[in-house]
């Protein structure tokens, strides 16, 4: 389990940075926690939820362990009506044993880099391919 609070940093991954975000548990139902930035308000929030579970049949032998990390941010318009924007990152690991954490984290790393080079989030959210 993770200390709480729990802090990270909000910027480049590369950068050594002391603006730090600190996420406090609001909400935990059995493998699931829903953090809020402790910075943020109720009525424009921002969130941070890790969730875990299996998913297929132990005897067609495809089980996967299924790993959610979701970041989100209100923000409401002027007439008051609250827009969400979600990012969420699943990692699914079969449970044969042919994954270690080191794939997994290979796998990551590449996710944060191609995300962390502004143009490639810019294209992205553009819907290029």
């Amino acid at each position: 389990m993770f200390a709480d609070p729990l802090t990270i940093s909000p910027d480049n991954l590369s950068s050594v940075n002391t603006n730090l975000v600190t996420f406090d548990v609001v909400e935990s139902v059995g493998k699931m926690r829903r953090r809020l930035n402790a910075a943020t308000s109720i009525s424009d929030p921002e969130h941070m939820v890790t969730n875990h579970f299996i998913q297929g049949s132990e005897a067609a032998g495809n089980l996967v362990d299924r790993h959610l990390l979701q970041f989100s941010r209100t923000e409401r318009d002027v007439a008051g009506k609250p827009h969400i924007l979600v990012v969420n990152t699943t990692v699914s690991v079969p449970r044969n044993g042919l994954f270690v954490d080191a794939d997994v984290r290979r796998l990551l790393n590449w996710a944060a880099n191609f995300i962390q080079t502004s143009t490639n989030a810019a294209r992205f959210t553009q819907g290029q391919s």
